[in-house]
């Protein structure tokens, strides 16, 4: 029975014409060819290099198998955000090809090596996807979100609320039993209508206009909350 590529009887031609002995050899000892081809992993059949009745080399794979139930998707980051990266980052892949649909991984290996492509040079990294499903194909092109870190509670404050002295440091005036009390602060991500600081508590009274405040100076409160300073 043909198998795939070539016949045991086409096999015995080709081995007798370059090598004459092996056709004696053929008579007492039967060329086997398997029917079946059995895979050392359980996957699904991405691709398949054999067809009935055309050679095939020796030296090339049979088939791709691939295990759709376990992704990993490969992504470039660039090499100014690669430092930020680490293994076990948290990350959301999406595409076009997937809708609406994301899904979450973890960042599972860093290349050890950097790529250049014109300007550009980019690092490889792999996400390994927590779960799939059908609508994920081998292949697709999508882009990734990683989380570099978890973000901690941050206290914010209104930009008008910071001062910056002339040694660059920055502060804050709390109010604190009817007076100002400077502090000094270091600010972290802003947001639209405020900036995240560092040096103070959440129940902190924070003043407006630092540049009109000194610390130890007089804070009158009124009934609307709102400061009178001296």
């Amino acid at each position: 029975m043909a198998a795939y590529g070539i016949d045991q009887e086409g096999i015995t031609s080709i081995l007798s014409t370059q090598h004459p002995t092996v056709t004696a050899v053929s008579k007492s000892k039967e060329v086997i060819i398997p029917s079946v081809l059995t895979a050392p992993i359980t996957g699904t059949i991405t691709a398949l290099s054999l067809q009935e009745g055309v050679l095939t080399q020796t030296d090339k794979p049979v088939m791709a198998i691939s295990n759709t139930s376990a992704y990993i998707a490969k992504v470039s980051i660039s090499e100014d955000d690669i430092s930020t990266v680490a293994v076990g980052d948290k990350a959301v892949i999406s595409g076009d090809a997937l809708g609406d649909s994301d899904y979450s991984g973890l960042v599972s290996k860093i290349y050890p090596t950097a790529n250049r492509n014109g300007d550009a040079t980019t690092v490889t990294v792999e996400i390994a996807l927590t779960a799939s499903d059908d609508c994920l194909k081998d292949g697709y092109s999508i882009k990734a979100e990683i989380f570099t870190g978890e973000a901690k509670q941050v206290i914010s404050v209104p930009y008008e609320a910071v001062g910056q002295d002339k040694e660059n440091t920055e502060y804050v005036y709390l109010y604190s039993a009817g007076r100002a009390i400077r502090k000094d602060v270091s600010t972290g991500a802003e947001m639209t209508y405020c900036t995240a600081i560092d040096g103070i508590t959440t129940d902190a009274v924070v003043l407006l206009e630092p540049e009109r405040l000194e610390s130890g100076g007089r804070v009158i409160v009124t009934g609307e909350g709102n400061p009178v300073y001296d």
